[in-house]
């Protein structure tokens, strides 16, 4: 930016300088002359400022100042992280004062592993299993630097990637690579491991294509990767329906196609003859369907075990705060600690489930009563909702069978395919989305969103053009009209809906000012062309003078208009933000304003120009202001904003019960309470069991 500006600086005062010089010629007063003096030293100040421009580019560009960089860089991005994930690590614990410290063990791989430095770890230091390394030292330990971490559903895997990641960032030297989470399910696998971690940065965490290029390069991005196994749908049998294992979870596919990627491509990042750094977790039926040939390579697994007995009950004891009603359950796994319920109450997700639905009212002990692990999954799950309201009241007074109406919604909503894949699927997906993007939830009502949509566009420019037509000396310019207002609504229908953002870091690229000659040299060759077919036409009907006139007119709006399309290419920046789902859409409806009411302006210009010529000055405006108008509402209208307002207007109208109104409202209310969590810009249910239970059990009024 700070080049473009001194570009046009730097014109700016040459066309001066010519004025100075022309205006000296003719005589000036001694105060004339001192303030055009005062010219020369601002000619003079812009040159030594584009000379240490260009000094400080140069020096960007020496290896070691772009590692010095780099670190620097690198201790800005760690304090980022440090603060968002902090925030997540507090709300999945749920500020808990006793957590659950988990254990893990060491698994033997037959693909060449890492040393590791024991069979036995833990999550943190505590006086109970003293001698067993942290996660992070755990880790630190690990040669070459690279971990699977492997569990049950509802184990902690996630939980244990946070303190590993706060850890590494606590202990962080200056040289050290800083660790960042990604979702592995974003992770498009034809593009390489740089690019998505340079994308993540970008897209996720706001920062500048050079800068996150930087740190990629220079080694200083650990990556995080959760959730392998959310990349694929589970084993389907011969009719397309997935198979479940007992209790309702998909089975595991031995071959799941983007997770075998993910793996052959993991398997090849590294660092000259070193594997490359990195910590993957995935759901230990999951990998173990793996081929051995698709696992990771020299990488240390480990497994969480389950919650000890002895460790469930302080955790129950301590979140129970002494409570009479919850002594007999105690005593209960206290004398059967290999019972049904025992076990049941053997991971964080479960026992952080139980202490939440009975913290204020009901009596613990009626899980006694309960036969099979999955009834007490279902019946604490039937309780979450009720206890949350207890313990968040929200300020709206959402009841309970309406915010379970409402989640019930959202997580049936993931189970279609996705509204922006360039190849959806037909039937409902095997294994639902679990990231919830609130611009995409459109899909619930989608028949009405495009009916809607495309009967609000079609009209307008018919409307606005309507009183100018009726005594308009051309015919054509009717079905002209009607053309128009048809194409503006199949434009509506088929747009991608992705939310975007400006891009000013695009300007720094040194391939955007050869793209903009490219287009313009492409463009001035058309208009020649275009130019002349025009002149020609309208001169066969008109005098010569209209006709070159026109053809000059037409050729330089195609010029205008190619270059325009080329610099709103260039600055349409990534689908995402790092401030969270609702600001998404707001740097979405940001960019299509500014986009819509430049491309207003010049397209309004170009055709008023156009039209003026034919009809005169009032044609030209009226014309021109039309098509501008036009331009700018579709911008606005066809935005995923745009959509998401019509989404919430067809909700109102037809399905009032399905969603709130205040969408978003609900949203950070469910977030704040626990229901749901944050995964980059997108939403996600507490946990999968969570979703999976709420679209396998229909609400009954």
């Amino acid at each position: 930016m700070r080049a473009v500006l001194a570009s046009v600086g730097a014109l700016a005062t040459a066309a001066v300088g010519v004025w100075v010089v022309l205006q000296l010629r003719r005589g000036q007063t001694a105060v004339d002359t001192a303030s055009l003096a005062g010219l020369v030293v601002g000619v003079a100040g812009l040159v030594v400022a584009v000379a240490g421009l260009r000094l400080a580019r140069a020096a960007l560009g020496r290896p070691g100042d772009s590692a010095a960089q780099a670190m620097s860089a690198a201790a800005t991005l760690a304090r980022q992280v440090e603060r968002a994930e902090a925030e997540e690590w507090r709300r999945l614990v749920g500020g808990d004062r006793q957590r659950i410290n988990l254990r893990y063990t060491l698994h033997d791989q037959p693909v060449p592993s890492a040393r590791a430095p024991g069979p036995h770890g833990q999550m943190f230091d505590d006086s109970h299993t003293a001698g067993a390394p942290d996660i992070t030292a755990y880790y630190q330990a690990t040669t070459p630097a690279r971990l699977v971490v492997t569990g049950a559903p509802g184990a902690g895997k996630t939980v244990l990637a946070l303190e590993l990641l706060l850890g590494l960032i606590e202990h962080r030297g200056d040289t050290d690579p800083v660790p960042v989470r990604m979702s592995l399910a974003a992770w498009d696998t034809d593009i390489p491991l740089e690019a998505f971690l340079i994308a993540h940065l970008v897209q996720n965490l706001d920062w500048p294509r050079d800068r996150a290029a930087q740190l990629v390069e220079h080694g200083l991005v650990l990556p995080i990767l959760d959730g392998l196994d959310e990349m694929d749908s589970g084993l389907t049998g011969t009719v397309g329906q997935p198979v479940r294992e007992a209790g309702g979870r998909p089975s595991s596919d031995p071959q799941p196609p983007r997770a075998r990627a993910a793996l052959a491509a993991l398997n090849a990042y590294g660092r000259g003859r070193t594997a490359g750094p990195l910590v993957l977790t995935c759901r230990t039926t999951h990998y173990e369907a793996l081929v051995d040939a698709v696992q990771l390579r020299d990488a240390a697994r480990i497994s969480i075990e389950p919650v000890p007995p002895q460790e469930a009950l302080r955790y129950l004891a301590d979140r129970s705060g002494g409570t009479p009603r919850w002594q007999t359950l105690l005593e209960h796994l206290r004398t059967d600690p290999t019972g049904v319920l025992a076990q049941s109450l053997s991971t964080p997700w479960r026992l952080s489930l139980a202490a939440t639905v009975y913290s204020r009212a009901g009596d613990p002990i009626e899980l006694r009563a309960l036969v099979t692990p999955q009834d007490v999954d279902d019946h604490l799950l039937n309780l979450l909702i009720p206890a949350t309201l207890a313990l968040h009241p929200p300020k709206r007074r959402y009841t309970s069978d309406d915010t379970r109406r409402w989640l019930t919604s959202i997580a049936r909503s993931l189970q279609r395919p996705d509204p922006t894949s360039e190849t959806p699927a037909v039937e409902p997906l095997a294994e639902p989305r679990t990231e919830i993007h609130i611009h995409e939830l459109w899909v619930i009502v989608e028949d009405r969103v495009i009916q809607w949509e495309f009967l609000l566009l079609v009209p307008m420019p018919l409307f606005l053009g309507g009183l100018y037509v009726q005594g308009s000396p051309f015919p054509f310019q009717t079905l002209l009209l009607a053309l128009w207002g048809t194409t503006t609504g199949f434009v509506a229908w088929g747009n991608e809906h992705l939310p975007r953002r400006l891009n000013w870091s695009a300007l720094e690229v040194p391939e955007f000012r050869q793209n903009i000659v490219d287009t313009c040299k492409g463009a001035l060759a058309a208009s020649i062309g275009i130019g002349i077919v025009t002149g020609v036409i309208v001169g066969l009907s008109a005098e010569a003078k209209v006709g070159v006139t026109t053809g000059i007119v037409v050729g330089l709006m195609v010029v205008l208009l190619g270059l325009l399309s080329s610099l709103l290419g260039e600055l349409e920046g990534p689908p995402a933000t790092v401030a969270g789902p609702g600001a998404v859409l707001r740097s979405d409806i940001l960019y299509r304003i500014t986009v819509g009411f430049v491309s207003a302006l010049l397209a309004g210009l170009a055709f008023g120009s156009l039209f003026g010529l034919v009809d005169g000055f009032a044609a030209g405006l009226l014309w021109g202001s039309l098509f501008g108008l036009t331009i700018f509402v579709m911008s606005v209208a066809t935005s995923a904003y745009g959509r998401y307002f019509i989404f919430l207007l067809s909700l109102r109208l037809y399905m009032r019960r399905a969603l709130p109104f205040r969408l978003n409202a609900f949203l950070a209310w469910s977030y704040d309470a626990g229901l749901i969590r944050l995964s980059g810009n997108a939403y996600q249910f507490r946990h999968r069991e969570f979703q999976r239970w709420l679209t396998s059990h229909p609400f009954r009024e």
